[in-house]
């Protein structure tokens, strides 16, 4: 194949021409020679030489899009696993401002009552654990159950988000007070339901009432106890009233259990601080009943 081009020219093994033209050309540009026996054996050479280039070409875009795909699928896989990863029940993951609001509630309540987090959380009937973990926390990332949350402001007598001696935010917290359906309260034994059923027949105007608060504990009222409320009696000075209390800017209406010292009524609690006298003014504060009984079940 040597003997076939003179000159001193170099016989072409894989030329890099598109095309036979082209690639003959070329030869005859750099001084070669070339017989006709030779032409045969380049052309052919030259057309295996462009199948092979592009069966190259071929391959290599396959194999560029094989491996394009192969990094989306990682992609998607990864994206997927990052969004299973950060999901957090909603009502355990607080935002940073939310999270900063109930440790400081939290913090107030146990100042409040002069205990430590660890035993504010076991008179809450709480793992000690539970409370402190989550008020050193400094990620932000580990949330309070609002299970834990009820657990405190039962115990404490604070309704959550309502700062001790304060009142809660948009005017009310939780009720001190709901009304008591006999039929309902599964909980109680049959001679509590059975007494209050004897205490309110045939006698119009008296409701039976669930205390929820300690609005009154210094007095004797504690949660759990059912109150007896007559609507047809007239207050007098240091009757234990039920009370309804508006806030005229959005309407909304809480049941309150509270002492008459006319004209205002007051609580009495250890537990919920300091609270504000409410003037009796048959507008945003009306006085619905005067308590006429009162039962509690022994536990």
């Amino acid at each position: 194949m040597d003997q076939g081009i003179e000159g001193g020219g170099k016989f072409l093994q894989r030329p890099h021409l598109p095309t036979d033209s082209a690639f003959f050309g070329a030869a005859v540009g750099c001084g070669m020679h070339i017989g006709t026996g030779t032409q045969c054996l380049l052309r052919d050479a030259g057309r295996d030489a462009i199948l092979i280039y592009g069966a190259e070409i071929h391959l290599r875009e396959s194999l560029a899009i094989a491996i394009s795909n192969l990094i989306c699928s990682f992609a998607y896989i990864a994206r997927c696993v990052r969004v299973q990863v950060l999901a957090v029940p909603h009502n355990t993951l607080r935002p940073m401002s939310q999270q900063k609001d109930t440790k400081a509630w939290i913090q107030a309540v146990a100042q409040h009552l002069n205990l430590s987090l660890s035993e504010l959380a076991k008179s809450s009937e709480l793992a000690p654990s539970t409370v402190t973990r989550y008020i050193y926390d400094r990620s932000g990332k580990l949330g309070i159950s609002k299970r834990t949350l009820d657990a405190i402001s039962a115990f404490s007598g604070v309704p959550f988000p309502t700062m001790p001696g304060q009142r809660a935010v948009g005017g009310f917290g939780a009720p001190d007070m709901v009304p008591f359906s006999v039929e309902e309260q599964l909980d109680y034994p049959g001679w509590v339901t059975d007494a209050v059923k004897l205490a309110i027949d045939d006698r119009n105007g008296v409701e039976p009432w669930l205390i929820k608060s300690r609005a009154l504990d210094m007095l004797g009222y504690l949660p759990g106890d059912v109150l007896l409320i007559d609507q047809n009696r007239r207050p007098k000075a240091s009757d234990i009233v039920c009370a309804q209390v508006t806030d005229l800017a959005t309407g909304s209406t809480q049941t309150v259990i509270r002492r008459y010292e006319p004209p205002f009524i007051v609580a009495h609690s250890a537990k919920m601080g300091p609270q504000r006298p409410e003037l009796v003014d048959d507008e945003r504060v009306t006085i619905v009943g005067v308590e006429s009984g009162l039962f509690r079940a022994t536990h």
